[in-house]
């Protein structure tokens, strides 16, 4: 770790290099079996985006095999992961989310 030395008043005063968190993307990955609507309104409930925003990344997973919602911590990655897999169940789908580093 770097530190980052400041002069001030003729002293240097020495600041320790702040290291942020690594962020971690949510990926939706395509089912074929969990129908779009669901997705996107899980989606759009889960990450409190819009749902033009929501029916987009979907269509992305649909078209693509996977979609990126955006970065986060890495608790806060698993748990929306996890509450939107939790709700797919609940409701007898098979779709899957992935946390993968940003």
């Amino acid at each position: 770790m770097n530190d980052i030395t400041v002069k001030t008043n003729n002293r240097n005063i020495v600041l320790p290099k702040i290291n942020h968190p690594k962020k971690f993307n949510v990926v939706f990955l395509n089912d074929d079996i969990t129908p779009i609507e669901f997705v996107s309104n899980a989606l759009a409930a889960t990450f409190h985006i819009n749902l033009d925003e929501a029916i987009e990344i979907t269509y992305r997973a649909h078209l693509e095999g996977k979609a990126y919602v955006g970065p986060f911590s890495y608790e806060i990655a698993e748990e929306k992961a996890y509450t939107v897999m939790k709700l797919a169940a609940e409701n007898s789908f098979p779709l899957t989310l992935d946390v993968e580093a940003a």
